[in-house]
């Protein structure tokens, strides 16, 4: 009858290490996942053509983004056309 707390304690112990281990093998493998809200924050959209593109590979003038050189300039122009 003096076994039944012993080997209570020791499944609760089992249950608390188990437990344990996938909380931190979660955080683990979550930290290599791209988050998508992160991926669809950095994309700008082009003020000349409308495609979108990352932030860090836009061309920026007058505070438009634009997807290349060629697109920002015929935006300046259409801009001082206007």
């Amino acid at each position: 009858m003096r076994r039944w707390p012993l080997i209570l304690v020791r499944l609760i112990i089992f249950i608390a290490l188990v437990t344990v281990i996938i909380l931190l093998y979660r955080r683990f493998v979550g930290a290599f996942k791209a988050k998508p809200e992160r991926l669809a924050a950095a994309m700008k959209k082009c003020a000349h053509c409308g495609i979108h593109i990352p932030a860090g590979e836009a061309v920026i003038r007058d505070d438009e983004y634009y997807c290349c050189e060629d697109h920002a300039q015929l935006g300046l122009q259409q801009k001082n056309d206007d």
